[in-house]
């Protein structure tokens, strides 16, 4: 729903993303709630104490897969989640943009090339990290 405050949106438009907060925000939040209960009191301190740490990236990553000790139940329904999670957030994200000019549209796509240059600045290009993570999704399927 975070359309940035760069872009002014007619009061249609601000009718038609608030009913988009109405019918999407409850899913969402479910979603959220749902991920929340699957660990147990032990994995979410566990958490929060990685949170704290300076760990960043994979580092970050290894560590918290190493804390959490996930159940092969807790990492099946944590795929599930975050997969209906993505999928609700790509609908939502389609819908707003449906509802955007084109001139809106290319000023969100400005405002997300720069980001993501700002925090690219060693110029390794997005489809290289994209190319990377799709060469580990086999082997994380074999786990």
């Amino acid at each position: 729903f975070a359309i940035p405050k760069t872009i002014s949106l007619t009061e249609d438009q601000q009718k038609q993303v608030a009913e988009l907060k109405k019918e999407y925000g409850p899913k969402i939040t479910e979603l959220q709630k749902k991920q929340r209960e699957l660990l147990t009191d032990e994995q979410r301190n566990a958490l929060k104490e990685l949170r704290n740490s300076d760990k960043k990236g994979k580092e970050l990553r290894e560590a918290r897969d190493a804390a959490l000790k996930l159940t092969d139940e807790q990492k099946k329904q944590r795929t599930e989640i975050q997969s209906a999670t993505a999928e609700l957030r790509k609908e939502v994200r389609e819908k707003v943009m449906a509802l955007l000019t084109a001139e809106q549209k290319a000023q969100i796509a400005k405002e997300q090339a720069e980001k993501r240059s700002a925090k690219n600045p060693a110029g390794r290009k997005p489809a290289e990290k994209s190319a990377r993570s799709a060469e580990k999704k086999p082997a994380d399927a074999a786990k």
